[in-house]
């Protein structure tokens, strides 16, 4: 088991907005904080663990010679060059066979939140399959269960997902070792 951290970079609702309480709430724990929340949902253990969050660059292990503090400061430069920008419409549904929050339609390549996925993991590309999802669910080997869940979801981040929302940050989530929850340990705002 590796005791080396992990750190990956995230979209997340600013703290005042509506949409990080409720998906905190919808997954039982808030990354921010050390403490647990209850009760847990089931059939969500591994977002819980993972934290509420999109993925714009997946977990990784830093490279040899690269300390946290270098790599924090590569991504708030990264952050400093990006203004504030309008995320598009979201709603609940099914992302392959789990529970997600997805944009009502399409990201265009010209997208402001595809751009900023595409630079977080510059210089490599974008997976062509990438889309943009918060998890709220393991996946459902059945249809009943995954059904009920996104109706209980629907009715749970109706309001939230009513408030206008914006990208204002970059947010670095830091797996402290192996199979341990992950924690936001900087939200890195943008330059306006």
């Amino acid at each position: 088991m590796s005791t080396s951290p992990r750190f990956a970079i995230y979209y997340a609702p600013e703290p005042s907005h509506p949409l990080w309480s409720a998906g905190c709430d919808w997954l039982g724990r808030d990354p921010s904080r050390p403490e647990w929340r209850a009760p847990a949902r089931q059939a969500t253990e591994a977002p819980r663990r993972y934290g509420f969050h999109a993925t714009l660059k997946p977990p990784m292990a830093l490279p040899d010679g690269v300390s946290p503090e270098e790599f924090i400061a590569g991504v708030h430069a990264l952050a400093a060059r990006w203004s504030r920008f309008e995320m598009p419409a979201l709603e609940v549904g099914v992302v392959q066979d789990f529970v997600a929050l997805r944009p009502v339609g399409p990201l265009g390549d010209a997208s402001p939140l595809r751009r900023l996925a595409e630079a977080c993991v510059q210089p490599a590309t974008l997976p062509e399959d990438w889309q943009f999802h918060m998890t709220l669910s393991d996946p459902f080997p059945d249809d009943a269960a995954r059904e009920q869940t996104l109706s209980d979801a629907r009715r749970h981040f109706e309001a939230a997902l009513a408030q206008p929302l914006s990208c204002e940050s970059l947010c670095v989530f830091t797996e402290p070792a192996e199979g341990e929850p992950f924690v936001l340990s900087h939200r890195l705002g943008f330059a306006r």
